[in-house]
């Protein structure tokens, strides 16, 4: 009897956990290098990129209203007083 036998098992791990959304080979499959084997659900990493893109949103209205309606008086009393320090710091020399 003649042939040839090839075995081959192979360990995966991923570097971040996550639940397999989808299966994209079967069992015998022959897999190249770089070819995606599963795509993984990992709902932790979409949630920050929410909540960065809700905090872009705010930012991009607060600088719309700030444009629209000029900055509030908090504000300018704030910068009017940091303004008045470092007057008194450049008087004193120091």
């Amino acid at each position: 009897m003649a042939g040839v036998v090839e075995t081959q098992e192979v360990r995966l791990g991923s570097k971040i956990g996550g639940r397999v959304e989808k299966l994209l080979i079967a069992e015998g499959d022959t897999i190249k290098p770089g070819q995606v084997m599963v795509v993984l659900a990992i709902p932790e990493l979409a949630r920050p990129a929410r909540s960065d893109q809700k905090a872009r949103v705010a930012s991009a209205k607060a600088a719309r209203d700030r444009a629209n309606n000029g900055y509030l008086p908090e504000e300018k009393t704030a910068a009017q007083g940091g303004l008045r320090r470092h007057q008194g710091h450049a008087m004193n020399g120091s």
